[in-house]
């Protein structure tokens, strides 16, 4: 639906607004105030939100009940960031510039980067879903809610935008308000007694940025996997990691995924070597990969040659002037140098079938 083009009419109540926010609501019509969020932050969330509300359509979630809810990590993980998030833009309104550059890098990071990938394993009903403890009802439930506390808290900045997502949400996460102008500013989510939750869920959204990293240095593409992947932890991040390896399994996708004490002794020929800033040592294995990718590639080259070459043959063959006007010795010629770059043709492509194979065997460390 298309948002309003001016504040809407009935009560209008900024006494339930915070302070900090007062200033801003009273003025609101289409015209953001400055400072404000920065278009790239503004798209990267459109295109988070319509990912939401694919997924919370037709659904109706109940009254926003946490006790009642089974959480899984990065739903928990996600309320004690949000409730963070108010207490960081609630307070003295001296420095607004700096309020809003930290709304601006939470919208970026913990809402578009990370939630929405985390919430994926719980949402798609994947193999992850009961490790992590999750509901897929409690999981939709936090996502809606948290949409519609969200609206209200950039509903300054980008009103047009908050108030098309508003009408979009399922009405319990809306009344008694009709505007996204009319809600005022968002209460907490109960999160702050998950701090330790969401300490440890830093811990795994680091080791998932390192190996992210490296899947694209590689140059993996989307269905490929990373033959091994050993974390070096102490004791604690063992703890910390073991009940979070289902995210790492899903979002990376490694073919193996180990967690070793101690210090490695040294990083394979080949390989990668990233440490986090919570200390967990990751060496990744690339050399049998890199060299199977390296063979793909020169048949791949080679078989482009040879094809090129049929398609010159096949052309001299195909003219008939060439045909009738060169010596019968050179048609016959080519017509030999034709079956043979054929030939050679079905060999590369056999080998490259079979490392296609290997690479596929490696990935998933067979």
């Amino acid at each position: 639906m298309y948002p309003p083009t001016a504040l809407p009419t009935g009560p209008y109540q900024p006494e339930t607004l915070a302070d900090r926010w007062r200033p801003w609501w009273d003025s609101l019509a289409l015209n953001p105030p400055e400072p404000s969020l920065s278009a790239e932050t503004l798209a990267r969330l459109w295109r988070a939100l319509k990912f939401v509300l694919m997924h919370i359509e037709p659904w109706r979630p109940s009254p926003w009940e946490p006790e009642s809810l089974k959480l899984a990590p990065a739903d928990r993980w996600l309320m004690e960031r949000f409730d963070a998030l108010l207490d960081g833009v609630s307070g003295s309104s001296e420095d607004q510039a700096a309020q809003v550059a930290s709304l601006d890098a939470w919208v970026s990071c913990v809402w578009c980067r990370w939630y929405i990938e985390l919430s994926k394993p719980v949402l798609y009903e994947t193999e992850a879903l009961a490790p992590l403890n999750g509901d897929l009802a409690s999981s939709r439930a936090v996502m809606a809610h948290a949409t519609g506390r969200l609206m209200r808290l950039i509903a300054p900045f980008a009103p047009a935008l908050a108030e098309a997502i508003w009408h979009n949400l399922p009405e319990v996460c809306r009344v008694p308000c009709a505007s996204v102008l009319q809600a005022g500013f968002p209460d907490p989510m109960g999160g702050a007694r998950f701090q330790a939750d969401s300490e440890a869920m830093e811990v795994a959204i680091e080791v998932l940025a390192a190996l992210l990293g490296v899947r694209r240095e590689a140059g993996l593409g989307q269905l490929e996997a990373l033959p091994q992947v050993l974390a070096h932890v102490d004791a604690q991040q063992r703890s910390v990691l073991r009940d979070l390896l289902p995210y790492i399994h899903s979002i990376v996708r490694p073919g193996e995924l180990v967690l070793v004490d101690g210090e490695p002794q040294a990083t394979p020929e080949g390989g990668r070597r990233v440490v986090t800033s919570s200390g967990v040592v990751l060496v990744v294995e690339l050399v049998q990969l890199e060299a199977i990718a390296r063979d793909m590639a020169r048949v791949r080259r080679e078989l482009g040659e040879v094809a090129e070459a049929m398609r010159y043959v096949a052309n001299r063959l195909e003219n008939p002037l060439f045909v009738e006007r060169a010596p019968s010795e050179v048609v016959a010629s080519e017509r030999v140098r034709y079956q043979t770059l054929e030939e050679r043709a079905e060999g590369l492509k056999d080998e490259l079938e079979n490392l296609a194979q290997r690479s596929k065997r490696s990935s998933s460390n067979v």
